[in-house]
This record gives C-alpha cells, sequence and structure tokens, in this order.
C-alpha cells in the first residue's frame, strides 16, 4: 500500500497490520462492532510498529482517538471542559454511552449530579453495567433502576431483557407504571399491589375520569 510508505519501516507496518486484521477478525476492538481496517499506534508514534503497540479501529473511533488527543477540536472538551474519554472514566461507562448521552442532551445533567456515581460501581458489580446504561437499556430514570434495585427486583427484568415501556401497564393502560404513579400519586410498591388486587383499573377511572 503507497499509504504506508511514509511510515519509518513501513514493511514491518505492513506485516503486522495484516497479523492485527486477522487477530481481530476485521473489528475494531474500540467499539468492537463496527468493521475496521485501519491501524492506530497507541503511542501515536510513526515508527513503533510492535504488535503490543497497534490496535485496529474503524474510522469512528480513530476520529474520536485523535480528537481526545488534542483537545483543541474536541467539542466534549468545549462543552464540558474534558475529553471524551476523561467524561467516561469519571463517570464509569464507555465512550458509546457518552456519546449517547450527549445526543439526548442528558451530560451535563449527570456530570453535575455527582452523588449518582458514588453509587455506580455497586451496579457494575451485580448487573455487570453501569447506573446509566441500565437506565438506557430499560428506557427509565435513575430513579426508577435504584427503586427496582433496592426492591430486588431489576435482576429479573434485566434478564427478561424487558423494556419499561412495554411492560403489562402499557399494554393495559396505555402508560407505563412511572406515569400511573406519577397521576395517583403512589410509589410503585403500591401501584403493584394495588394492581394485584384489581383495584388499579377502578382507581385510574376515577382519577382521570
Amino acid at each position: 500500500m503507497q499509504k504506508y510508505k511514509s511510515y519509518p519501516k513501513h514493511h514491518l507496518m505492513r506485516k503486522n497490520r495484516l497479523i492485527k486484521l486477522q487477530e481481530t477478525q476485521g473489528k475494531c476492538e474500540i467499539c468492537k462492532t463496527n468493521k475496521a481496517y485501519m491501524i492506530h499506534h497507541k503511542d501515536f508514534s510513526m515508527d513503533n510498529h510492535s504488535l503490543d503497540n497497534l490496535i485496529v479501529v474503524c474510522c469512528r473511533c480513530h476520529r474520536i482517538i485523535h480528537a481526545n488527543r488534542n483537545p483543541s477540536i474536541s467539542k466534549y472538551k468545549r462543552i464540558y471542559g474534558m475529553t471524551l474519554l476523561e467524561i467516561a472514566k469519571q463517570i464509569q461507562c464507555s465512550s458509546a454511552t457518552v456519546v449517547e448521552l450527549h445526543r439526548k442532551k442528558l451530560l451535563h445533567k449527570i456530570l453535575e449530579n455527582k452523588t449518582t456515581y458514588k453509587r455506580t460501581s455497586k451496579f457494575i458489580r451485580l448487573y455487570n453495567m453501569n447506573l446509566v446504561e441500565i437506565a438506557l437499556k430499560l428506557k427509565c430514570s435513575f430513579h426508577t433502576v435504584i427503586k427496582l434495585h433496592i426492591e430486588n427486583k431489576l435482576q429479573q427484568i434485566l434478564n427478561e431483557n424487558r423494556r419499561w415501556h412495554t411492560s403489562k401497564y402499557i399494554r393495559l393502560y396505555g402508560i407505563n407504571i412511572i406515569e400511573i404513579g406519577h397521576i395517583l400519586r403512589k410509589s410503585i410498591s403500591t401501584i403493584s399491589h394495588l394492581q394485584q388486587n384489581n383495584q388499579l383499573s377502578e382507581l385510574l377511572t376515577q382519577k382521570v375520569g
């Protein structure tokens, strides 16, 4: 490849690139999902082509790596005062989760609410996901995740891979349990108890009707 001739010892670079591509089966080593053919030098050098200094990356992740090396061109540095990788480390989640939170305009709130993340490590130990990732997966608030954890219901919901907005409450009443709680001004456990005793429908009819 002509472009690799700009690297010192470019023959070694080409050889080790092929080895890395075979090892990773052409998958990005950062996001683990995208197809990848680019090689990134961990130490940003032009001549250290040892296998342990090379990683296979997709175009998107390669751009992120170099944007974070140069904070002047990182939007995360401009907006939040930290690079993408620094934010991910602070709130203990993946870079992809940080990008998703930024897109949904939730990142400022999370960074400001530092006390929330004192509880994050517990969720990683128990569920292999942090509080943010669980909330995104279930499409619910941090408060709801914590509530489900306290009520010993979170593992069951995660095992069933069930999204909160597709629960039986949506099917029966057209709104989820959180919205029912807001309408009736009752806790999630109380709503569940009312549903089990077949009293919830009547209460909702009285309140809404």
